[in-house]
């Protein structure tokens, strides 16, 4: 069986709870992932707006947990991140484990809107502008209209 999941939070679970993406009490992870014959599963860096209270603390927090997928993908000889269509195709055809990294809330750009372009070259392909707070993104895309 092959799935496609459209969010988990494992990765701040990862690094909040310092566990490996092997848990088996994630969400999503790893061996479980490949027990059931591979799937793409849409990873979320969550940025809760307690966790910006200084400048830079989103984007800080967003490339820590960039930071854990990485390190994970060191430690077990994976490279769970999809960058293009193609990584899509073949992860289907190959039965892999692959994540597309999203990033929820705006807050994780801390005001500055070089830090998307940032964060696309760190992998990450989705980021929404509001979770449930006012963050950055939002508060700027409001302010040019």
């Amino acid at each position: 069986m092959f799935y496609i999941d459209g969010h988990c939070d494992s990765l701040n679970k990862v690094l909040d709870k310092n566990v490996d993406l092997n848990d088996e009490t994630l969400q999503f992870n790893l061996k479980k992932a490949k027990a059931i014959g591979g799937g793409i599963q849409i990873m979320a860096a969550f940025i809760n707006s307690k966790y910006v209270t200084e400048k830079n603390e989103g984007i800080n927090r967003c490339l820590n947990i960039i930071n854990k997928l990485k390190e994970h993908e060191k430690i077990y000889n994976v490279n769970v991140q999809i960058q293009t269509a193609l990584d899509i195709e073949n992860a289907v055809k190959n039965s892999d484990v692959k994540a597309i990294l999203s990033v929820e809330n705006g807050s994780a750009i801390s005001g500055n809107l070089n830090n998307v372009d940032l964060l696309h070259d760190l992998g990450v392909k989705i980021m929404s502008i509001t979770w449930d707070d006012d963050n950055d993104l939002r508060m700027r895309c409001q302010n040019d209209s």
